[in-house]
């Protein structure tokens, strides 16, 4: 399962902010690449004074009075009134946006990172048991080890790094 945030920097990448407030019927310009004023109303009503900044170097905006910062997703969210899900549905539909490739690639990369770290565990239960390492050694490799998974796991690191640790923890280890 991916986190939402995968899906958001995906979206941020692919999609200006600015294209999104336009064609939800705000007066800002998508060409513009400089920092634009405008009225949200998202605060409750029409502002007569324009008291959002819409920052294309960032793919985000801020409105002054809903004291609130948005990018393209949590735009969706709040102009329209629904769910994390439904704002990515819309965005996909609406702008036919497609990252099934990417997420298919993640899933590789993730399921190969796992294979790898699977092979290490083994590898090393089997050093374990054999003896092949004194006591501080052991402990050692074995921290490094849970280290690797847990940063793979939550993401920290990608796959190149895992094997470039990995390679670091197999050259660690002198029979």
């Amino acid at each position: 399962m991916y986190k939402k945030n995968t899906f958001k920097s995906k979206l941020n990448g692919q999609l200006k902010v600015t294209t999104v407030l336009k064609d939800l019927g705000y007066e800002v310009d998508p060409d513009d690449e400089e920092d634009q004023q405008f009225g949200c109303n998202l605060h409750g009503g029409e502002d007569s004074h324009p008291s959002a900044r819409v920052y294309p170097s960032t793919n985000s905006w801020y409105c002054f009075a809903c004291k609130k910062t948005r990018d393209v997703v949590s735009t969706v969210c709040d102009v329209n009134n629904v769910d994390f899900k439904t704002a990515l549905k819309y965005l996909f539909d609406v702008y036919a946006i497609k990252i099934e490739k990417d997420i298919k690639e993640d899933e590789e990369e993730h399921d190969e990172g796992k294979i790898m770290l699977t092979n290490l565990d083994s590898f090393l239960l089997l050093l374990t048991k054999a003896r092949k390492l004194d006591k501080d050694k052991t402990v050692r490799i074995w921290s490094i080890f849970d280290n690797m998974s847990q940063q793979y796991s939550h993401k920290k690191i990608n796959l190149t790094a895992l094997e470039n640790l990995i390679l670091k923890l197999k050259s660690k280890i002198t029979l």
